[in-house]
């Protein structure tokens, strides 16, 4: 799904709960708090991708699109092995 198809599935969600993957420009851990700040939880680090696992609700999720410190943002889903 490419960010525009994200970011109008999000606004159709609303309030509801979403879980996403948040690349980060520069060390993950300088924006925990900006991300908390947004109203989202950081679920999980992953350092050497430069991306955090977050959950909140997707009308917060929007605002990272005007953020620059925002390289990408997809959808977090489970991933099944036959």
């Amino acid at each position: 799904m490419c960010e525009a198809s994200l970011a109008e599935k999000l606004r159709s969600l609303g309030s509801q709960e979403v879980d996403l993957i948040v690349r980060i420009r520069a060390a993950p851990s300088e924006y925990i708090s900006k991300l908390e700040q947004m109203g989202l939880r950081v679920r999980r680090q992953f350092t050497l991708l430069k991306a955090v696992a977050v959950r909140g609700k997707a009308q917060d999720a929007l605002k990272l699109w005007d953020e620059p410190w925002v390289e990408a943002v997809e959808e977090d889903k489970t991933v099944t092995i036959f």
